[in-house]
């Protein structure tokens, strides 16, 4: 069975975690699945949305617990789970990475990604769904970096991302602590855009109605957001400009104008 199930629609993609008997954890196997539907994704030029969400009774629960054995009987053994990825002599079990490869195609999609999160997301869950644009999580929903409990550091970019969206404070508490927040409590802190008792089918709609926007208008905003990590407000001020005046005019947004107008005087 595919722990990944991918279904296209014009202009979108929906990408699903499917390991629901074990609440979509991931395993090795999914951790390539999903890093080359992430990737796939992320080259496709006809996308303007991607839906990320989990089969079953919850988003992702984390990493297999089969993996988390296999690192203990490793570690014991004297083996190393990991090579180091600064030491090109290090010898290791895996290749690092396999985690901010899916997290880095989702954010590095030209196309918006939303997550549609319910039931847990929870170690590599939380980190999947940092990796997409608009999180879309039920009220009950559990979020957490547990990898703390099992004396882990996040390697899936969380380290660096949680503090962009919820501040430094808020990033450590739930990095070293472990605790576990609810959708309400997350959307309040900025870390989920919206509370949907319906997450997939509200990340669905709002996917259709993005696809209906201008694409370039679309694709270009997400640029723009993104720009604002890296750059100061006076180069991003005037990147915003220079995006407007080569699009401002052009057959793309001409075409939307005209749709707009059709459709009011319906």
């Amino acid at each position: 069975m595919k722990t990944v199930l991918v279904s296209r629609s014009p202009g979108m993609v929906h990408i699903q975690l499917n390991r629901p008997d074990k609440r979509n954890a991931v395993n090795d196997e999914m951790f390539d699945e999903l890093g080359a539907a992430a990737e796939a994704a992320r080259d496709d030029t006809g996308l303007s949305a991607i839906v990320i969400s989990g089969a079953g009774r919850s988003f992702c629960a984390g990493l297999d617990f089969a993996v988390h054995r296999a690192f203990a009987a490793e570690g014991a053994a004297g083996q190393r789970p990991y090579a180091d990825p600064a030491d090109p002599n290090s010898s290791g079990q895996r290749v690092p990475g396999r985690g901010q490869r899916i997290v880095r195609a989702l954010r590095d999609a030209p196309a918006i990604v939303i997550a549609a999160v319910h039931g847990h997301a929870i170690g590599a869950g939380l980190q999947i769904a940092l990796g997409a644009d608009i999180r879309i999580v039920t009220p009950d929903v559990q979020l957490a970096c547990a990898e703390i409990d099992f004396g882990m550091t996040v390697d899936m970019g969380a380290s660096q991302l949680l503090p962009r969206l919820i501040g430094s404070g808020c990033a450590t508490d739930l990095l070293v602590t472990g605790r576990r927040i609810s959708g309400v409590d997350a959307t309040s802190w900025g870390l989920a855009s919206r509370l949907s008792d319906d997450p997939l089918a509200e990340a669905l709609d709002l996917a259709h109605a993005i696809t209906e926007r201008s694409q370039h208008a679309v694709l270009q905003t997400k640029r723009l957001v993104r720009l604002a990590e890296t750059a100061t407000v006076v180069e991003g001020m005037g990147e915003e400009l220079a995006v407007m005046a080569g699009n401002v005019g052009s057959p793309a947004q001409v075409a939307a104008a005209q749709r707009y107008f059709a459709a009011r005087k319906r």
